[in-house]
């Protein structure tokens, strides 16, 4: 995890894409917008309904019917996963759908003996009531601290209970260097007391002054001073309520149904519906004041419930019907006394409000909270995805409500989101969103190639338990630098390392300023590039990076294998090529190390004590031309050894191959081989090959070798 500084500099490269070409999700206006809406059909005992085809949905926005262009069936029946790490399976929803599951701690209204008891249904949930596919997130919020996402919709089930099993949900970032700004990794968690219910200071006090007035005096103070309580406790309600609707309008941008799982104790109800079974002396103390005309001596809000308050819920619910967020309300807490022992009363039916008013559902059951979870969640266990095509929208955010019904479901139950929102200019939104965006991009690997984004990564050995892996990226200048200049470009660049495990080891992050005047074009600059490492224990990764400009969110995505052979492994390897830089000129940026560990880096790519930096994907001309490349072998037998090269087509064919020359013997650190020599085209066509480089030794044997993407150009 690494901390980097930019430089400039000028370079050259090339490389092969490894993405699929994409609209760009901001840009311009959007005469025809497709829409993705999840929908749950519930026959009358609140059961899935499946077996239903396109053609018994209809979609409305406003008077106008739209044109279904997509549907698919979903199912997220619940398995156990085989542990807490399971890898998401390659079976099930595709890629491009998955059930969102936040898991929401409310650090208001729950005192931290209800936090562990959630925590503890949280964890049980995870393992056996989710679908392996799930993308599961981590949160808490607060009236006074706000939502605060501790790990963000990930698959990695070991990040998951890592944050369900720290000592404490308060999320401290003091070392920067090792913070993962979407929150895909953990860093430390602290370990101070949860924060809990606030009680007021001073009532001991009050009660006491109370006792010295006479009768009529201890009254009236008395009730001014519950008012006065319920007046803070209305104001901390409309805090909570305030907070979850921001949260709940930043989730719009996660696309389909977000089961948000609210772990909380609740408020006292009667803030928000009034009481609705007065007790009968302060009712019929009420009544006569009302009679005697003493309305100030009237807390209305008391009996009725408190207007403003009833506000802010129901634009809370609302702001959830329109992220499509489904808010299943988990009871912790069972009995909340006031603390001061002027009110006490159940948050059960503010939690029942909140659930019901969602489209979810109550859980209080104590004895079997995990297994109710399940049975909430069952109802999301099957899934329509209908895609319509919707017109004249305008990218400006605004929100556009929609009607799905079931033709001839008679007595079905019909859930879905409540409209959608119109996309907007990418400078407009939140931080908050835009992290939310790129991290269902990389969770998801959803294909984004506005932007040329190549890589190539390498295990060498360090010395330790960990390999050194060098990233090196490309981002291509198509895309990325605009035709106008405007100053200097933000540019952020993600790279995480997933093991086969599905947990996610390491990353490396990165946001830079491009300077785009005079534009690139016209001095000839061929992109942006960036080096920087990832430390890895042994195993089979899969490495996904991301690199987004900041001013129109134009995004690029490219993935690649990573086998790290482990620290005690000694059998012969061959690192790919790396082919020099030549002939392009390149803005540069490099990591810089942690302070303090300056001399902890040591750059691998050293040629006869020059540095280079290598192309990100290996090219070469069609005209013969030679080019230079190190070539990097470990644990090689001692011995005469040589170097042969074969090309093949990607179907597997041979192609005429290319000529390898090495200009250096073997060199390097005990155990550790280094050739410098040329590749060049011979006959075979401009296109892309498989490269096979080999070692072999004296006597012809065949003791390493290595396979990589070749691209071979036309042109000078």
């Amino acid at each position: 995890m690494k901390s980097l500084v930019a430089l400039a500099g000028a370079l050259a490269a090339a490389g092969l894409a490894a993405t699929q070409p994409v609209a760009p999700r901001f840009e311009g206006r959007l005469d025809v917008l497709e829409v993705e809406v999840a929908v749950e059909v519930l026959d009358r005992d609140g059961e899935p309904v499946a077996g239903l085809t396109a053609d018994r949905f209809e979609v409305r926005r406003g008077r106008r019917r739209l044109e279904i262009v997509g549907f698919e069936a979903l199912h997220f029946g619940a398995r156990p996963a085989a542990s807490a790490l399971a890898r998401p399976e390659a079976a099930g929803p595709p890629p491009r759908y998955r059930r969102h599951v936040l898991l929401l701690f409310d650090l208001t209204f729950s005192n931290p003996g209800a936090l562990a008891r959630a925590r503890q249904a949280a964890r049980e949930v995870v393992l056996h009531e989710l679908h392996p596919t799930d993308l599961v997130g981590v949160a808490t919020f607060s009236a006074d601290l706000g939502p605060r996402l501790l790990l963000t919709f990930t698959p990695d089930r070991a990040q998951v209970a890592r944050a369900l099993d720290s000592s404490s949900f308060e999320h401290r970032r003091a070392a920067t260097a090792h913070l993962d700004p979407l929150g895909f990794l953990l860093p430390g968690l602290s370990s101070p007391a949860v924060a809990g219910s606030v009680a007021v200071s001073g009532s001991g006090d009050l009660r006491a002054e109370i006792e010295q007035i006479d009768l009529e005096s201890s009254r009236i103070l008395a009730h001014a001073a519950a008012r006065e309580h319920r007046q803070y406790e209305r104001t901390r309600v409309i805090g909570w309520a305030r907070e979850l609707a921001w949260l709940s309008r930043r989730l719009a941008e996660v696309p389909g149904r977000k089961q948000i799982l609210l772990f909380s104790e609740g408020f006292d109800s009667a803030l928000l519906l009034g009481r609705s079974n007065p007790r009968g002396e302060e009712d019929a103390l009420g009544n006569l004041e009302l009679q005697t005309g003493q309305i100030w001596q009237v807390d209305s809000d008391e009996r009725f419930g408190n207007t403003q308050l009833q506000g802010e819920v129901e634009r809370l619910l609302t702001e959830l019907g329109r992220a499509d967020c489904v808010a299943h309300a988990v009871d912790v807490g069972g009995l909340r006394g006031g603390a001061d022992g002027l009110s006490s009363a159940r948050g059960t039916e503010a939690l029942f409000h909140l659930a019901h008013g969602s489209g979810g559902s109550l859980v209080d059951e104590g004895n079997d909270l995990h297994a109710a979870i399940g049975r909430a969640l069952r109802r999301s266990s099957q899934a329509y995805l209908l895609t319509v095509a919707a017109t004249g929208i305008a990218d400006d955010g605004a929100f556009h409500p929609l009607a799905v019904r079931v033709v001839g479901g008679r007595g079905l139950r019909v859930a879905h989101r409540a409209g959608f929102y119109a996309p907007r200019p990418f400078p407009e939104l939140h931080p908050f969103e835009k992290a939310l965006l790129a991290a269902e991009t990389i969770a998801l690997e959803r294909p984004a190639a506005a932007l040329e984004v190549r890589a190539l990564a390498a295990p060498f050995r360090s010395g330790g338990e960990e390999a050194y892996v060098p990233v090196v990226l490309e981002i291509g200048s198509r895309g990325l630098f605009p035709e106008v200049p405007a100053g200097p470009l933000p540019l952020e660049i993600y790279v995480y390392a997933i093991h086969s495990s599905g947990e996610m080891r390491d990353f490396l992050a990165r946001r830079v300023a491009l300077d785009d005047s005079p534009t690139a074009a016209a001095r000839g600059l061929d992109g942006f590039k960036y080096y920087g490492h990832l430390d890895l224990a042994g195993g089979d990764y899969r490495l996904v990076a991301l690199a987004r400009e900041g001013r129109g969110g134009r995004t690029g995505l490219a993935t690649l294998p990573l086998h790290v052979p482990a620290a005690s492994a000694r059998a012969p390897r061959l690192l790919p090529p790396f082919l020099f830089d030549l002939g392009g000129r390149w803005l540069l940026a490099r990591e810089s190390p942690p302070e303090g560990e300056a001399d902890s880096l040591v750059y691998p790519f050293v040629v006869a004590g020059e540095p280079f930096v290598p192309q990100a994907a290996p090219r070469i001309r069609a005209d013969g031309s030679p080019a230079p490349f190190l070539l990097v072998g470990y644990d090689l037998p001692a011995g005469p050894l040589r170097v042969e090269a074969a090309l093949r087509e990607p179907r597997g064919g041979p192609a005429p191959p290319p000529r390898v020359e090495i200009e250096t013997s073997p060199a390097g650190s005990p155990g550790m081989a280094k050739w410098r020599g040329t590749l060049a085209a011979t006959a075979a066509a401009p296109g892309t090959y498989l490269l096979e480089l080999q070692v072999v030794d004296g006597d012809g044997r065949r003791v390493a070798g290595t396979t990589t993407p070749l691209t071979i150009e036309a042109g000078p």
